[in-house]
């Protein structure tokens, strides 16, 4: 099969979302609300526009309720605990060509806990043609700059 149109997304600290997120969406807003478009988007696939399926693996669930089982409340110490017992531990960001990756809350969450525990990050981008100061479009550079932790999804 042809893979050279696939994204993949590589966490190192490979939280479980079987164990966490995947059953189930959040109830949504009101309708009428500003929220509901982007929640709404949010359950969607941002490519084909199609809804995206819940997933039905029956693993159960661990939030914060249950504090030693659940995964994601780990991750900053995880990333803490790396950057001291890994000489020349790093932070690679692998940035799409949009820049969705700073669209994305657990990737924020990773570059200000990476920031925060003194981590060095590389950012890689496919080009960066686009943050020319000469570039004719200047949509990636609104972006970046109108960019809000309460828009992530």
């Amino acid at each position: 099969a042809d893979a050279t149109g696939n994204r993949y997304w590589f966490c190192a600290f490979c939280v479980n979302q079987h164990a966490s997120i995947c059953g189930t969406f959040p109830h949504p807003p009101p309708t009428c609300s500003a929220e509901f478009a982007r929640c709404d988007a949010s359950r969607h696939d941002s490519v084909t526009s199609e809804p995206l399926p819940c997933c039905t693996c029956g693993a159960p669930k661990y939030l914060n309720e249950a504090p030693d089982l659940c995964e994601l409340n780990k991750f900053d110490d995880m990333m803490e605990i790396l950057s001291y017992s890994i000489p020349g531990f790093r932070h690679l960001v692998a940035v799409d060509r949009s820049f969705n990756t700073f669209t994305r809350l657990w990737c924020v969450a990773e570059l200000v806990q990476a920031h925060l525990s003194s981590i060095p990050q590389s950012v890689c981008l496919l080009s960066d043609a686009v943050l020319d100061v000469d570039n004719a479009d200047l949509s990636i550079y609104i972006k970046l700059a109108n960019l809000r932790v309460a828009e992530c999804s």
